[in-house]
């Protein structure tokens, strides 16, 4: 206990140091896929993205990667049909560095139906699973526009302009995330993994963003989900940790319809630390709820990584499937892992990569004098 106890003391101090020190820091901020809703999530993205930042000095760049079309969207699974989305919704969030494709011609581009080897995992005549491949597509474009910016990024957030930011981009996540770490929330996990925010450091971003150049062959042999193919890659391929942290949000459809994506996770949050179960809790407080005991995060870790889906593996496998899967004795079953807590976050690593806290040395940093934060920029416009 009482090793704990120091570990946890010297941990809060170090972490402390490091978020004393910004002036440096320089994060690339990465919009992936549709807007389809920016115009009702852009002022929770400034509130909770790019105000944080701003407050911290430390200095960041919008980068944006979308698509146009020129049939009605459609997307039976969340109730979206027929809708005319508007393709200048990202001047709202005015982008640095912005680039626009058409999704049809990306689709044939890519030949997307050669991904269809096996069953639809979404039931959705593949309808969902193109989404998926599109958006990997997406991300993958934006590897390739920080890359050519000429500009040294510390950290990578890959995040979504189409949800609800309710709790803030806490600066504590950059200082424990590693180069054999990814960050991602610690709610709505399908099974292990919420994939519509990450960060990584700036020397993972072409590994990170190239995790579509293994989708074909993955697709041949396992069912492509989302979720699941991402974790596989990112745990087993990579040999990363995966940090969860609460850093919490919702999806907003087309119409403007939110999903209640944290409501299980605060109702469960509520249960295991004896709250007053409320139903809904944005902005600051629902970041200083979620701020509990070890306890109840190694709890609800565990609430949220269940069995609901899971992943058809064979029993027998062939030495091409064996790349790609979870674990050598696999039969369906999600991989074991330790699970390591702390008061604000929750730490998941495969046996063969230990847990340590490292150091970040910022003198080391490259320093872009041309660089300038989005508060100096909107002053000096």
């Amino acid at each position: 206990m009482i090793i704990l106890v120091f570990y946890s003391f010297y941990r809060s101090i170090l972490i402390v140091i490091l978020c004393s020190n910004n002036k440096d820091m320089k994060v690339a901020l990465c919009f992936w896929g549709l807007t389809r809703s920016l115009k009702f999530t852009i002022d929770s993205i400034r509130e909770y993205i790019l105000k944080p930042l701003d407050d911290n000095n430390i200095e960041y760049a919008i980068f944006m990667h979308t698509f146009s079309m020129s049939s009605k969207y459609y997307n039976p699974r969340a109730g979206e049909e027929n809708i005319q989305l508007d393709f200048d919704e990202h001047h709202l969030l005015s982008p640095d560095f912005f680039k626009m494709e058409d999704q049809d011609a990306i689709k044939e581009q890519i030949q997307i139906k050669k991904y269809r080897t096996l069953p639809d995992p979404w039931n959705t005549n593949y309808i969902c699973l193109d989404n998926f491949i599109c958006a990997m597509y997406s991300k993958k474009q934006l590897g390739i526009m920080v890359k050519e910016s000429n500009i040294h990024f510390d950290y990578i957030v890959y995040l979504r302009p189409d949800v609800r930011y309710i709790t803030p981009l806490d600066q504590r996540y950059f200082h424990v995330t590693h180069q054999n770490t990814i960050c991602t929330p610690n709610f709505h996990l399908f099974p292990k993994l919420n994939d519509r925010l990450a960060i990584i450091t700036s020397s993972n971003l072409k590994t990170y963003s190239e995790m579509f150049d293994e989708m074909y062959e993955y697709s041949r042999l396992y069912p492509l989900h989302s979720e699941r193919f991402q974790h596989n890659i990112i745990t087993r391929r990579f040999r990363w940790n995966v940090q969860y942290i609460p850093i919490h949000f919702n999806r907003v459809r087309a119409d403007g319809r939110e999903e209640p994506d944290t409501r299980q996770y605060y109702k469960k949050l509520n249960q295991i630390s004896g709250g007053d179960n409320r139903r809904h809790t944005t902005g600051d407080q629902s970041l200083a709820f979620i701020k509990g005991s070890s306890n109840t995060h190694s709890a609800i870790h565990t609430v949220f990584n269940d069995q609901k889906y899971k992943h058809s593996q064979p029993h027998t496998q062939t030495r091409s499937q064996q790349t790609f899967a979870l674990s050598s004795n696999d039969s369906g079953r999600t991989p074991s892992t330790n699970i390591h807590t702390s008061p604000d976050f929750t730490r998941e690593t495969s046996a063969s990569a230990p847990v340590c806290v490292q150091s970040i040395d910022n003198s080391k940093r490259k320093v872009q004098p041309m660089f300038r934060s989005r508060k100096s920029i909107e002053q000096s416009s």
